[in-house]
């Protein structure tokens, strides 16, 4: 689909093909929209999900080898320890706020993950300026005209306020990380480069900001769905029974394709916008410079030429064998190429490896919701 003013062509394509060439096999050719460069950077500084051309590549080189061997790390091993306290009292009461324990037990676990230390006192005042930060991007993501930050209107002061929290918590966090955390390995390596230590900052704030909400994301997802579909409930826990009272076996085949087909249905990122650099084909279609780029991903994620009963909750869809292959570009809940989604991409290893954590997390919780 194209619509066009005076000023600019803007596309939305849906079509699998069309996205996985915007995203992937043509990826140089785009960039991050002006606008979302504009709003993002207010929170997030210069790091590497807005960086772009020769900024990008020197941020990805110097970036990359620490997220990979602290990620396999933190990962692998056993998770945060508070999740034993915490899960363990859900079997006894009768009824539970999953989206609030969810939600601050998964950043106890990011925080001890990136600083190495127990961070729970700062989880409240943390969780509340993020909602704060993240209401205000949405907002300004979506004006007509962007108002520059000073501008005197109601809700302003608030949003001000949200966002000098977020800075100055997230300062402390890096400057008191532990050794042998993700926190501490990405400063002394970014020093190593001659990295400015803003710049490192600003890649501390993008990890925590996108590695809360994508990963929280699918954990309440899949919750709901299995709660919703008693019979994936028996399978799942058929299957950790044996290792579900101390939380870390390995992800079950069952609870992973019931993991993907939850943010197959709800990715976190619903949409994606980029803007042409360079004149490109995209499905016989030209795309000039400038022009604005939107995939809406629900759409892909949705269409029955690619899933039979698209709307169903079916994780037998990632079940070896698939009943029917995904096309390329088909099912991206976190993009897809190397611009995708940080939430899944700052880690930058194999998917199973990344989930295994929030995997051992939902076996666990489902574990004691069955009792």
């Amino acid at each position: 689909m194209c619509s066009s003013d005076l000023s600019q062509t803007c596309w939305s394509f849906a079509h699998p093909e069309a996205v996985h060439q915007i995203l992937a096999t043509h990826w140089r050719q785009f960039q991050k929209t002006t606008r979302f460069r504009q709003v993002v950077s207010r929170a997030l500084g210069a790091g590497l999900l807005l960086a772009e051309g020769a900024d990008w590549q020197r941020q990805r080189q110097s970036v990359q080898p620490v997220l990979n061997q602290a990620a396999v790390s933190a990962i692998s091993g056993v998770p945060y320890p508070g999740w034993q306290s915490r899960l363990s009292r859900w079997s006894a009461q009768p009824r539970i706020d999953l989206d609030e324990e969810l939600r601050a037990g998964w950043m106890e676990q990011l925080l001890w993950q990136l600083t190495g230390l127990d961070q729970t006192p700062r989880v409240s005042l943390l969780r509340q300026s993020l909602r704060g930060v993240q209401d205000a991007l949405f907002r300004q993501l979506f004006q007509v005209i962007l108002l520059p930050r000073w501008w005197p209107l109601g809700g302003r002061r608030d949003e001000r306020h949200s966002l000098r929290t977020f800075h100055c918590l997230t300062r402390e966090l890096w400057e008191q990380a532990a050794p042998g955390s993700l926190y501490h390995h990405l400063r002394q390596t970014l020093a190593a480069h001659g990295t400015a230590s803003a710049v490192g900052l600003d890649e501390a704030r993008t990890l925590l900001f996108n590695g809360y909400e994508t990963t929280v994301c699918g954990l309440l997802w899949t919750l709901w769905h299995l709660a919703r579909e008693p019979q994936w409930q028996d399978r799942v826990v058929a299957e950790i029974a044996g290792n579900a009272p101390s939380i870390g076996p390995s992800p079950s085949a069952t609870l992973a394709a019931c993991w993907r087909e939850a943010l197959r249905l709800h990715p976190p990122a619903y949409l994606l916008s980029r803007e042409v650099r360079e004149r490109v084909e995209i499905t016989g279609r030209s795309l000039a410079p400038g022009d604005q780029v939107f995939l809406f991903l629900p759409l892909p994620h949705r269409d029955s030429r690619w899933f039979a009963a698209p709307d169903a909750f079916r994780p037998e869809r990632f079940l070896q064998p698939a009943e029917q292959p995904v096309a390329a570009g088909g099912g991206l809940p976190f993009g897809e190429g190397p611009r995708g989604c940080a939430g899944e991409s700052w880690a930058e290893i194999g998917r199973a490896s990344r989930l295994n954590s929030s995997h051992q997390i939902i076996s666990y919780a489902v574990f004691c919701l069955k009792k």
